[in-house]
């Protein structure tokens, strides 16, 4: 379990908002509480196998530099989306050989 105040040098309003990002992405699986709108209180207690899939991506190095050169040349922004397509992309490139 993650709970934002273990997150160093952010606050905890922000750290929360981002897990509630995290989560409706599909990437982490989190609780989030809202107060009346304003306050927003997360705990991200599990990663989904989409979110290891996105750090997988971001490990490879060399995958991840063709990803960015890959979506520059396309004219696109990285959103997950688009790094999940090119990737898929660019693997089947690969197996093909």
């Amino acid at each position: 379990m993650v709970r934002p105040q273990n997150i160093k040098g952010y606050e905890i309003q922000e750290v929360s908002y981002h897990m509630k990002l995290l989560d409706e992405a599909g990437l982490i699986k989190a609780k989030c509480q809202e107060n009346l709108g304003k306050d927003i209180f997360c705990i991200a207690y599990a990663l989904t196998w989409e979110g290891h899939e996105l750090l997988d991506l971001l490990r490879n190095k060399s995958l991840w530099h063709k990803i960015v050169e890959m979506a520059k040349n396309l004219g696109i922004s990285l959103s997950f989306g688009a790094i999940r397509v090119i990737s898929q992309e660019l693997l089947r490139t690969i197996v093909k050989g």
